[in-house]
């Protein structure tokens, strides 16, 4: 596990057990990094999103969200709130060629910087992605509280 230092960051721990990195092939380590980079900052995940990206990632918006849609979302929490822990935990990656499907347990702690209450919230998150001129992106995404959070 690594830990990870910024001013913004209290900390960011996101690798994998060893055991579990050691019997990937190098195309899932691949995918694997992409979803890590994608946390580090806002500007980073941002970029994660390919431009048909296209999944139920707020429910409460009754239909599925574009990248445009669940950039305004998600790009609001990130301004509205300082991260302070992430945690993700990789559950299953699998290769085919230039898709790829992640299942990810995801832990986040924020500050609310209005406020300064914090919410920390699990969530399981299968990431369908793509490979485009070399490249992974998200194309499809959902997420599910577990644990009762």
């Amino acid at each position: 596990m690594k830990s990870l230092l910024t001013p913004g960051l209290l900390a960011l721990s996101l690798l994998p057990s060893s055991v579990f990195a050691q019997d990937w092939t190098p195309a899932q380590q691949e995918v694997w990094e992409f979803e890590l980079g994608c946390q580090e900052s806002k500007e980073a995940w941002l970029d994660c999103f390919h431009e048909d990206y296209v999944a139920w990632a707020d429910m409460s918006l009754g239909v599925p969200a574009t990248k445009a849609d669940h950039i305004a979302i998600g790009g609001q929490s990130w301004d509205d709130n300082e991260q302070v822990f992430v945690h993700l935990k990789p559950v299953e990656i699998t290769v085919l060629g230039d898709f790829a499907v992640a299942l990810v347990v995801y832990t986040n702690t924020v500050r609310n910087r209005e406020t300064g209450e914090m919410t920390t919230t699990t969530q399981a998150w299968t990431d369908v992605l793509v490979k485009e001129d070399g490249r992974w992106y998200w194309i499809a995404d959902h997420g599910s509280p577990v644990g009762g959070h």
